[in-house]
């Protein structure tokens, strides 16, 4: 869940370079934010204080990477503030932006048996129609006995269960007695 701090920041950037590069700067900042939490020597650092502000400049400006003028002074902006621990949020807020831009979403499909491509991009096409947005599924195991279908960027959750439909089954043979 982002914060309102990101939502700030976001906002501002996005008033500067527009929605057409959302994209691209969420992998960077993603693939830094990553970068920054996966080694807990170097977080700490940036949080105790032992790296200057003049070393993180330049250190997250190297690891961004960016030749915009603007994206480099909206680091150097966080990097002042001491926002940089924002990177994730801003980075997942960027995404959803993104997602929203383009209208296409990623969601996972979860099975616990094997689903052939045609049945996956039926699948995928039923949503599509259903919710007038582009859908990308990522097929995953699972070890329940249910087909379950997520989308965390539409707040969207299907699913079918066996029990579930054994039990509804049931209940309706029994009404109709």
């Amino acid at each position: 869940m982002s914060s309102l701090i990101s939502k700030r920041y976001i906002k501002a950037l996005l008033s500067e370079i527009g929605l057409q590069r959302t994209e691209a700067l969420a992998k960077k900042f993603s693939a830094v934010s990553q970068l920054v939490t996966s080694n807990k020597n170097f977080k700490v650092s940036l949080e105790s204080g032992f790296i200057n502000k003049h070393e993180q400049k330049n250190i997250f400006l190297g690891l961004f990477d960016e030749n915009d003028k603007r994206v480099k002074n909206f680091i150097e902006l966080l990097i002042e503030n001491n926002r940089i621990n924002e990177l994730e949020n801003i980075a997942n807020e960027l995404h959803l932006i993104s997602a929203y831009y383009h209208n296409q979403f990623a969601g996972v499909l979860l099975t616990n048996s094997e689903i052939d491509s045609s049945t996956m991009s039926h699948i995928q096409t039923g949503l599509q129609n259903k919710l007038g947005k582009t859908i990308i599924l990522d097929l995953q195991k699972s070890d329940n006995a249910e087909i379950k279908v997520t989308i965390n960027d539409l707040n969207l959750e299907l699913s079918i269960s066996k029990e579930r439909l054994e039990s509804d089954v049931i209940s309706h043979i029994l009404k109709a007695i």
